[in-house]
Parts: C-alpha cells; sequence; structure tokens
C-alpha cells in the first residue's frame, strides 16, 4: 500500500506499508527512496514461508513483507 497525506496543508508523508509487530502494535513503515522493479524467482517453499509471514504478521502485500523481512535483516 502506498498513501500520501498532507498533514495541516504544510507536511508530506508517503506511508509505504503497515505491519504488525510482535505486542500486536502496528507500525507505519516509511520510505522516502525512489522505488525500482525488481524481479525474483524463489523456490515455492520459499514463498510459502512468506506467504505465512505475511498472514501472520497482517500485512496487506507480498511485497511489502519482502520489504519487511530485508529491512529486519539488514538492521541486524
Amino acid at each position: 500500500i502506498s498513501i500520501h497525506l498532507t498533514l495541516c496543508g504544510k507536511i508530506s508523508v508517503y506511508i509505504d506499508y503497515i505491519v504488525k509487530n510482535p505486542y500486536n502494535q502496528y507500525e507505519v513503515i516509511f520510505m522516502r527512496e525512489e522505488k525500482e522493479r525488481v524481479e525474483i524467482h524463489m523456490p515455492k517453499t520459499i514463498l510459502e514461508k512468506l506467504e505465512q509471514y505475511q498472514k501472520e504478521n497482517g500485512i496487506p502485500t507480498r511485497t511489502a513483507a519482502i520489504l519487511e523481512l530485508l529491512r529486519k535483516g539488514l538492521e541486524k
């Protein structure tokens, strides 16, 4: 999901997606960088695990799930 909000007519915010954290709270993910289209191929078993992660965490799209997992992995 990608949403553009203008707050008080002054601040523009781009929300890329919203995830549910382990404490059952929702977090808004902001990405201000320009996006590029990327195509990947993956084994069906990994795709099934990705979809399970997506469902368990209330993530709306596969792309958002992949971005969330990448973000978490890169934070380590």
